[in-house]
Protein backbone atom coordinates (compact mmCIF):
# COMPACT_ATOMS: atom_id res chain seq x y z
CA UNK A 1 0.00 0.00 0.00
CA UNK A 2 2.99 2.43 0.50
CA UNK A 3 4.59 1.94 -2.64
CA UNK A 4 1.51 2.35 -4.54
CA UNK A 5 0.81 6.02 -2.61
CA UNK A 6 4.72 7.18 -3.01
CA UNK A 7 4.45 5.68 -6.60
CA UNK A 8 1.16 8.16 -6.92
CA UNK A 9 2.88 11.12 -5.11
CA UNK A 10 6.35 10.61 -6.97
CA UNK A 11 4.06 10.38 -10.61
CA UNK A 12 2.30 13.88 -9.08
CA UNK A 13 5.58 15.68 -8.31
CA UNK A 14 6.75 14.89 -12.02
CA UNK A 15 3.59 16.38 -13.24
CA UNK A 16 4.34 19.50 -11.60
CA UNK A 17 7.62 19.80 -12.45
CA UNK A 18 6.70 19.26 -16.51
CA UNK A 19 4.10 21.63 -15.93
CA UNK A 20 6.40 24.35 -14.36
CA UNK A 21 8.84 24.09 -16.63
CA UNK A 22 6.64 24.53 -20.08
CA UNK A 23 4.83 27.60 -18.35
CA UNK A 24 8.25 29.49 -17.85
CA UNK A 25 9.33 28.71 -21.02
CA UNK A 26 6.76 29.33 -22.70
CA UNK A 27 6.57 32.73 -20.64
CA UNK A 28 10.53 33.70 -21.17
CA UNK A 29 11.55 36.15 -23.04
CA UNK A 30 14.23 35.96 -25.93
CA UNK A 31 17.68 36.14 -24.07
CA UNK A 32 18.97 37.60 -27.24
CA UNK A 33 16.47 40.06 -27.94
CA UNK A 34 18.03 43.84 -27.00
CA UNK A 35 15.30 45.95 -24.52
CA UNK A 36 15.66 48.34 -26.85
CA UNK A 37 16.41 48.90 -30.45
CA UNK A 38 16.94 52.24 -33.12
CA UNK A 39 15.27 52.00 -35.88
CA UNK A 40 16.57 54.17 -38.66
CA UNK A 41 15.75 55.90 -41.90
CA UNK A 42 19.48 55.13 -42.74
CA UNK A 43 19.36 54.98 -46.84
CA UNK A 44 15.68 55.66 -47.42
CA UNK A 45 15.64 58.18 -50.65
CA UNK A 46 13.57 60.80 -48.38
CA UNK A 47 13.75 61.17 -44.38
CA UNK A 48 11.31 63.32 -42.63
CA UNK A 49 11.72 62.40 -39.23
CA UNK A 50 14.10 61.46 -36.88
CA UNK A 51 15.08 57.40 -35.66
CA UNK A 52 12.36 56.04 -33.47
CA UNK A 53 13.47 54.22 -30.22
CA UNK A 54 11.72 50.82 -29.75
CA UNK A 55 10.91 48.86 -26.57
CA UNK A 56 11.42 45.34 -26.91
CA UNK A 57 10.91 44.60 -23.54
CA UNK A 58 7.55 46.88 -23.52
CA UNK A 59 6.00 45.49 -26.52
CA UNK A 60 6.99 41.93 -25.57
CA UNK A 61 5.97 41.84 -22.00
CA UNK A 62 3.10 45.26 -21.21
CA UNK A 63 1.50 44.80 -24.60
CA UNK A 64 -1.57 42.44 -25.15
CA UNK A 65 -2.51 40.56 -28.62
CA UNK A 66 -6.91 40.26 -28.61
CA UNK A 67 -6.64 37.21 -27.13
CA UNK A 68 -4.75 39.16 -23.89
CA UNK A 69 -2.00 37.26 -24.84
CA UNK A 70 1.81 38.57 -24.92
CA UNK A 71 2.94 39.85 -28.34
CA UNK A 72 4.50 37.15 -30.42
CA UNK A 73 8.15 37.88 -31.93
CA UNK A 74 6.68 36.79 -35.08
CA UNK A 75 4.29 39.37 -35.14
CA UNK A 76 7.12 41.66 -36.66
CA UNK A 77 9.79 39.03 -37.05
CA UNK A 78 9.10 37.09 -40.44
CA UNK A 79 9.99 34.83 -42.77
CA UNK A 80 7.22 33.93 -45.22
CA UNK A 81 6.66 30.69 -47.37
CA UNK A 82 5.54 30.28 -50.85
CA UNK A 83 1.56 30.29 -49.71
CA UNK A 84 2.90 33.63 -47.60
CA UNK A 85 2.26 32.04 -44.49
CA UNK A 86 4.78 33.31 -41.83
CA UNK A 87 6.93 30.07 -41.22
CA UNK A 88 9.79 32.64 -38.94
CA UNK A 89 9.88 30.91 -35.21
CA UNK A 90 11.03 32.24 -32.05
CA UNK A 91 14.19 30.24 -32.10
CA UNK A 92 15.12 31.56 -35.65
CA UNK A 93 17.51 33.85 -36.53
CA UNK A 94 17.10 37.24 -36.66
CA UNK A 95 18.05 39.40 -39.42
CA UNK A 96 18.08 43.04 -39.51
CA UNK A 97 14.82 44.01 -41.58
CA UNK A 98 17.18 46.19 -44.17
CA UNK A 99 18.85 42.37 -45.00
CA UNK A 100 15.36 41.83 -46.47
CA UNK A 101 14.07 45.11 -47.05
CA UNK A 102 15.35 47.20 -49.98
CA UNK A 103 15.83 51.36 -48.23
CA UNK A 104 14.73 52.63 -52.10
CA UNK A 105 12.45 50.15 -53.60
CA UNK A 106 10.28 47.70 -52.97
CA UNK A 107 10.57 44.28 -55.04
CA UNK A 108 7.32 42.10 -55.28
CA UNK A 109 5.04 41.93 -52.53
CA UNK A 110 8.34 42.54 -50.55
CA UNK A 111 7.92 46.24 -49.51
CA UNK A 112 10.90 48.19 -48.94
CA UNK A 113 11.95 48.80 -45.70
CA UNK A 114 10.20 52.23 -45.16
CA UNK A 115 6.78 51.34 -46.00
CA UNK A 116 7.28 47.56 -44.11
CA UNK A 117 7.63 49.59 -40.72
CA UNK A 118 5.40 52.12 -41.73
CA UNK A 119 2.70 49.35 -42.69
CA UNK A 120 3.70 46.48 -39.46
CA UNK A 121 3.64 49.19 -36.53
CA UNK A 122 0.31 51.39 -38.08
CA UNK A 123 -1.96 48.14 -38.54
CA UNK A 124 -0.74 46.79 -35.44
CA UNK A 125 -1.19 49.94 -33.59
CA UNK A 126 -4.73 50.37 -35.08
CA UNK A 127 -5.80 47.58 -34.29
CA UNK A 128 -4.81 47.35 -30.77
CA UNK A 129 -6.67 50.48 -30.62
CA UNK A 130 -9.73 49.35 -32.59
CA UNK A 131 -9.69 46.48 -30.00
CA UNK A 132 -10.23 48.25 -27.22
CA UNK A 133 -6.46 47.18 -26.10
CA UNK A 134 -5.07 50.63 -25.72
CA UNK A 135 -5.69 53.99 -26.52
CA UNK A 136 -2.53 55.07 -26.46
CA UNK A 137 -1.03 53.18 -29.41
CA UNK A 138 -0.39 56.27 -31.95
CA UNK A 139 -1.44 55.47 -35.90
CA UNK A 140 -2.54 58.69 -37.04
CA UNK A 141 0.11 60.61 -35.34
CA UNK A 142 3.54 59.13 -36.72
CA UNK A 143 5.53 61.84 -35.31
CA UNK A 144 4.65 61.24 -31.91
CA UNK A 145 7.07 58.34 -32.01
CA UNK A 146 9.24 59.42 -34.59
CA UNK A 147 9.76 63.34 -34.32
CA UNK A 148 10.27 65.10 -37.02
CA UNK A 149 13.52 65.12 -38.80
CA UNK A 150 15.63 68.24 -37.90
Amino acid sequence: MKKHVISIIFVALIGLVFIAVGTLTATEKRSDAPDEIMLKSKGYKKENYGPIHFSHAKHQNEYKNPEKKNIACSECHHDYDKKGKNIWKDTDPVKKCGECHDPKKSDGKKKKLQLAFHNNCKDCHKDAVKAGITKEAPYKKCADCMGKKK
